[in-house]
């Protein structure tokens, strides 16, 4: 075995192309066996042809196996459910790696990623593994004890509630339980609206089969068995389709709420790649909910006749209504300080005479809300989690186990299946009466056996009973939530020295493509029996639209121009002029000393794709106190460290210059005295590293915003500019480094959490 800190020797498994047919990992996938053509017969006969076709991918997919490499992390090896061998890693670039020994998969501009990076994952779902982790973990903390099971990244349990932490809950709520349950509630209306009448009979048949024999509850647990065992059987019982494109009420083909069909989420809108159309859908639900709430306390809205008269007698059109919305947060403040500040204005307009108790009241209900937030949240967060491990379970990624969780899970309801054969319904009804009446009359035997006793000699003799409890640590141990599977991934790359890389970026990803007007019926993954219901409906939706645009025309001919407003434009100039002020201040601060005023120097840019050009995966643009420099990871070194370096000086790069050519001119693979010399000048002319932190000694990372959410908003509108977020390290001395204007804040932050060996906690 290879142990993290050795470099790997690989076999060669980089393909720079896509090759045609891809099995579930990114290589080819061999033809079916002649075999599986008289079963996917067999299917089709019996289900229909969508379970066929589920079927045929489904055994597809399995032959696709690719074999494992010798390389197991010393992370993968604690866990408690996680196979032997971990997969392989693809080969790198070498060259690239300002870390000698590492190897490059894809950091620089135009990167040319292997696929897949990870054998047995495509590659599309690890960058959306890695895109919903980024939006997710922000702040980790080292544990001190290992945690139970192996698998760390649990959520704190008194972890702090904030505003941006709920927000990605939320998403994250939208993304795994929202789309289930609507793949649910879909999946049962398929089955109901006998479109695909094989599929409904053999489904009717066999509960009318089970209803005249009496054994209605134990085929369901048994049917419960197969599918967590199976997912052979998942995928012919219930084949996949567009969620988009089925209707949740009738289970009929319908036109996706986008007018296309271009992804699998819930409106059907086109995406580059995988999830991310489902990732916006979550961003804009928790906007409408934000929305929602700030009207409710405002109390927006127009209620009378004169309201509505005086909104209508305003000039602005629709694009400057817009702007106008986004003004109101112009100033960097806390948004809920805003929202409060709104709210007491309106009580103020009323003239009820109720400004006295409104502030005697509001200090103490702010604090009674924000209180339960935290565990709210928490229990938010843990219903997540709950549910990912499940899918994890069932559907499990390497390097953990493929059959473990879900056999034990079957293992469960094995003694129900057979207990339920002997237990009549009569005997549930006796028993069920029995114990209401136990309850009732029972009250000295409980006055007696107090639970306060028992909870003492719990807590006396069985320390932390109530995690052994949890799901998390009994039935579902050794299974994996989404963000400690990407932890886990992460640290595979590292332990092959082949860091994964990035996300490719929005201006590296192919267009976005979708299926429009007739040719939605004609999409692989819709079922045979709804493309001529989607045809239809596309058809019917064609000519509506037809008809619409030209009664919009019409109008529009009709309709006398209005004035444009211009107090939009000038209020942002005005803004933008505060703004560019405000920032120039902090920069005549930051020169005067003020450790506040230097954390924000230089995080406002026009864009963040020429600042990270180049960046990573071992040296990463940045400032840290206001300086601007290179964040360099190395993970090759005698002790592994992380340092920030000054920007070289002019004599620097022309030294450095001189080695890299000197170098170049040299035989391969030999060193000549002069590009040893020169090499060696270079290193003496680079400036002493402002800090330098072993990996080890990390004692917390977090996540910094440059500007604040507000002040985010209020850039983004008055200067189309970005922000640029920072880090803060915390060290086990308890020393604070803050690294700002970090283009690639969350490739560094993955990077430092997945290196070493420690565990980290989710705060």
């Amino acid at each position: 075995m290879t142990t993290p800190g050795q470099p790997l020797e690989l076999p060669p498994v980089q393909a720079q192309q896509p090759a045609p047919a891809l099995g579930a990992d990114g290589t080819a996938a061999p033809p079916p066996a002649a075999h599986d053509s008289k079963t996917t017969t067999l299917v089709g006969a019996v289900l229909g042809d969508a379970s066929a076709q589920a079927h045929r991918e489904h055994h597809e997919v399995k032959r696709s196996h690719v074999e494992k490499a010798d390389v197991t992390p010393e992370h993968v090896k604690d866990i408690d459910g996680a196979d032997d061998e971990a997969p392989a890693v693809a080969d790198g670039d070498p060259d690239r790696a300002d870390d000698p020994g590492l190897d490059d998969l894809g950091w620089s501009e135009d990167p040319s990623v292997p696929i897949p990076v990870v054998k047995s994952i495509k590659n599309e779902e690890l960058w959306l593994l890695i895109r919903r982790f980024n939006g997710q973990v922000a702040h980790v903390k080292k544990l001190d004890e290992p945690p139970q099971g192996g698998i760390d990244l649990n959520i704190a349990d008194k972890d702090p509630f904030t505003p941006e932490k709920l927000k990605a809950t939320l998403e994250r709520l939208y993304l795994t339980i929202g789309l289930g349950l609507a793949a649910f509630v879909k999946h049962i209306a398929r089955v109901r609206s006998w479109h695909e009448r094989r599929r409904s009979s053999v489904f009717a048949a066999t509960y009318t089969l089970a209803w005249v024999l009496d054994i209605v509850v134990p085929v369901f647990l048994l049917f419960t068995m197969v599918l967590l065992v199976s997912p052979r059987a998942r995928a012919v019982l219930f084949p996949h389709a567009p969620l988009a494109a089925i209707s949740a009420k009738t289970g009929e083909a319908r036109v996706p709420q986008a007018g296309h069909l271009g992804s699998e989420s819930l409106t059907g809108a086109q995406e580059a790649y995988k999830g991310e159309a489902a990732e916006m859908e979550a961003q804009n639900a928790v906007k409408s909910i934000s929305k929602l709430a700030i009207t409710t306390a405002v109390g927006g809205g127009a209620k009378s006749t004169d309201d509505t008269k005086a909104l209508s007698d305003d000039s602005e059109d629709e694009h400057d209504a817009q702007e106008k919305e986004k003004g109101v947060v112009k100033k960097a403040e806390p948004l809920s300080t805003v929202t409060g500040h709104a709210v007491s204005a309106q009580t103020t307009a009323a003239g009820t005479g109720a400004e006295k108790t409104d502030a005697a009241t509001a200090e103490a209900v702010d604090a009674g809300l924000w209180a339960s937030m935290q565990p709210f949240l928490h229990i938010l967060e843990d219903i997540a989690d709950t549910w990912e491990r499940f899918g994890n379970a069932l559907s499990p990624t390497a390097p953990f186990r493929q059959h473990h969780a879900r056999v034990f899970l079957a293992g469960i309801i094995a003694p129900i299946v057979l207990a339920s054969y002997f237990i009549s319904s009569y005997m549930v009804y006796r028993g069920t009466t029995a114990g209401v009446g136990f309850a009732f009359f029972a009250q000295p035997l409980f006055d007696r056996v107090r639970m306060s006793d028992l909870r003492k000699w719990l807590d006396k003799n069985v320390p932390d009973w109530p995690r052994y409890l949890e799901l998390r640590n009994s039935i579902l141990k050794g299974v994996p939530t989404n963000a400690q599977l990407t932890l886990t991934l992460l640290r595979l790359g590292e332990a092959n020295k082949s860091p994964l890389p990035p996300p490719p970026p929005p201006d590296a990803a192919p267009e976005a493509t979708a299926r429009e007007g007739l040719d939605m019926a004609d999409d692989p993954n819709l079922p045979e029996e709804y493309r001529e219901q989607l045809r239809a409906a596309a058809a019917e939706k064609q000519a509506k639209d037809a008809q619409a645009e030209q009664e919009e025309e019409e109008k529009e001919k009709e309709k006398t121009p209005k004035k444009r407003s211009r107090i939009m434009r000038l209020f942002k100039g005005a803004t933008a002029g505060a703004v560019e002020t405000g920032l120039g201040a902090n920069r005549v601060k930051a020169t005067a000393g003020f450790e506040s005023a230097k954390r924000k120097v230089g995080v406002v840019k026009r864009e963040l794709g020429p600042d990270a050009q180049g960046d990573g995966p071992s040296s990463f643009h940045g400032r840290h106190r206001g300086k601007r420099g290179l964040l360099l990871i190395s993970t090759t070194a005698t002790t592994p460290c992380i340092s920030f370096e000054r920007k070289l000086p002019a004599g620097a790069r022309a030294a450095q210059a001189a080695a890299d050519a000197a170098k170049k001119a040299a035989p391969a693979g030999e060193e000549t005295t002069t590009s040893r010399k020169l090499a060696q000048t270079a290193q003496n002319a680079r400036p002493a590293p402002l800090f330098s932190i072993q990996i080890d000694d990390i004692a917390a990372v977090r996540k910094l915003g440059g500007l604040g959410i507000a002040g985010k908003l209020v850039v983004g509108w008055a200067l189309d500019s970005v922000v640029a977020d920072g880090l803060e390290i915390t060290t086990t001395q308890g020393e604070t480094f803050v690294i700002s204007a970090l283009p690639r804040r969350d490739e560094v932050f993955n990077r430092i959490i997945a290196m070493g060996s420690t565990k980290w906690e989710s705060w």
